[in-house]
């Protein structure tokens, strides 16, 4: 992977103002951005970088509004306490999990993010995040079967225009979701890479 030095620079001064202003950013936006720049990083390097990153941006965020009083000692005490087994407990979670999984779990999650900031109650957010699930998925798998080279295919007899149809077809009626379950579990497996 080739480092992008002013691009990468760009996106560290944007990303120390917005959370030095608002504290949002350190992962959210941060997390983004990287996966743009460096869209081939794997999901642990995404989110291993994003942290060793965060500390010290987190950090001196930190220092600057303890030095204007703007620190709820007592809150932030019992947002540690809650804090601390997740962040291990998501840490050894991320570092042994594939790709696969952790991919889609971040995009979930930034989005849920993002609706969450535009204000939307949680009966719309909780709809929106099931209706990009339930679309989401088939497209994703007939998006990794048309990626896969025809020989593939048939050396376990199966048909890529079969699967890639049936998951894109059926994803905008809702009832591509379990298709795509079908394909991610029993089908993707046996087609060899």
């Amino acid at each position: 992977m080739q480092l992008k030095r002013v691009a990468t620079v760009l996106i560290g001064m944007a990303g120390g103002f917005i959370v030095g202003m608002t504290s949002v950013g350190s992962g959210s936006l941060m997390m983004v951005m990287l996966l743009l720049l460096y869209p081939r990083l794997s999901a642990r390097q995404l989110v291993g970088t994003d942290l060793v990153q965060a500390i010290p941006l987190v950090g001196a965020a930190t220092v600057s509004h303890a030095l204007f009083g703007h620190v709820d000692l007592g809150l932030t005490g019992s947002l540690l306490v809650g804090c601390l087994p997740g962040v291990y407990l998501g840490a050894r979670v991320s570092s042994r999990a594939p790709d696969a999984l952790i991919r889609p779990v971040l995009i979930i999650i930034l989005l849920a993010s993002a609706l969450k900031l535009l204000d939307l109650s949680n009966a719309a957010l909780g709809t929106s995040l099931l209706l990009v699930v339930l679309v989401g998925a088939p497209l994703w798998g007939a998006t990794d079967a048309s990626l896969r080279p025809p020989e593939q295919w048939t050396a376990v007899d199966h048909r890529r225009t079969t699967w890639v149809t049936a998951q894109a077809v059926a994803a905008p009626f809702l009832i591509g979701f379990p298709i795509a379950l079908f394909y991610a579990f029993a089908v993707r497996p046996r087609v060899p890479r």
